[in-house]
């Protein structure tokens, strides 16, 4: 959440992108993730998990992070 602020101070569009396990996967104390997006690229956050988005905040349009 805080790199999500940083950027949305300096003008640079980016998302942040609450997930959940699927149902089959879930069941411990990950089941939910979180990570920030510029674009196609995820800036901090990123795992090998099979997450599904449940929400988005922000801006998904990449032209602007250049």
């Amino acid at each position: 959440m805080a790199l999500h602020w940083m950027l949305a101070r300096r003008g640079r569009r980016a998302q942040l992108v609450i997930a959940v396990l699927p149902g089959a996967a879930r069941g411990g104390l990950d089941d939910l993730h979180a990570w920030v997006e510029a674009g196609d690229e995820v800036l901090i956050g990123a795992l090998d998990q099979p997450f599904r988005p449940l929400a988005r905040f922000g801006f998904r349009d990449s032209s602007q992070n250049r």
